[in-house]
């Protein structure tokens, strides 16, 4: 898990370094605008697909159909997520370089997406992506014991990657909403932050309480056998 806090930062700064690269290598702006809007359709597919798959994990009735909504949690982050995160970064970053340069500053949209992204991309990378690996690893101990596992349980509840995870959401539609709308003040930027924090503490509380966690004890299989073959 630690080499995820070495790894990142070589990768990002390797993105940054091809960017600029492609930002003098390649003459037109809609090459990069094509793939920024791919990238930005999966990742939001990716992150709508954890939260449905989140969901669908809470109200699962046995631990075959437990686990399979936890997989397709892990599928949407890993097939989804990470790479549409990345291919953001890379064609975001050249648009930046190549097109804006350091002026990107003084345009209130562009650099409160900038931000919102950063913050977002770290997040993403580092907290929720060390919790994913704790949930493979929990869902594993589960297979091989067939039974529950308290460190599946424990990773299930844990409170910071919850707010993370119900964030995910809002803050992105907040970033594309500051590319549609791109407004010449902070004020959206602004009035978005308060909405993203409202709604990320209202999902917060009403998820959990429309679909609490039920135990894994609720969720035992009846045997390794079966818990195999789902």
């Amino acid at each position: 898990m630690a080499s995820t806090f070495i790894k990142l930062p070589i990768i990002a700064s390797v993105l940054l370094a091809v960017a600029w690269l492609l930002s003098w290598s390649i003459p037109s702006f809609l090459v990069f605008k094509l793939l920024h809007v791919f990238a930005f359709i999966t990742l939001g597919a990716g992150l709508v697909g954890v939260l449905v798959s989140d969901v669908r994990a809470r109200k699962a009735k046995s631990f075959a159909l437990l686990v399979d909504s936890i997989e397709a949690m892990l599928a949407f982050y890993y097939r989804l997520v990470m790479p549409g995160s990345l291919l953001i970064l890379l064609s975001g970053f050249a648009m930046v370089f190549g097109y804006y340069g350091q002026a990107f500053i003084d345009i209130p949209w562009l650099a409160g997406m900038m931000v919102l992204f950063v913050f977002e991309f770290f997040e993403g990378h580092l907290i929720m992506k060390l919790h994913y690996i704790k949930l493979r690893e929990g869902i594993e101990k589960a297979k091989q014991a067939g039974a529950s596992v308290p460190d599946l349980e424990r990773e299930l509840q844990a409170r910071l990657t919850l707010a993370t995870h119900f964030l995910d959401v809002p803050n992105f539609a907040l970033i594309v909403t500051l590319g549609i709308l791109r407004p010449s003040d902070w004020t959206v930027f602004s009035v978005g932050i308060v909405l993203v924090v409202a709604v990320t503490a209202w999902l917060m509380v009403d998820v959990p309480r429309r679909f609490p966690w039920k135990g894994m004890e609720q969720h035992t299989p009846q045997s390794s056998e079966q818990l195999h073959s789902s």
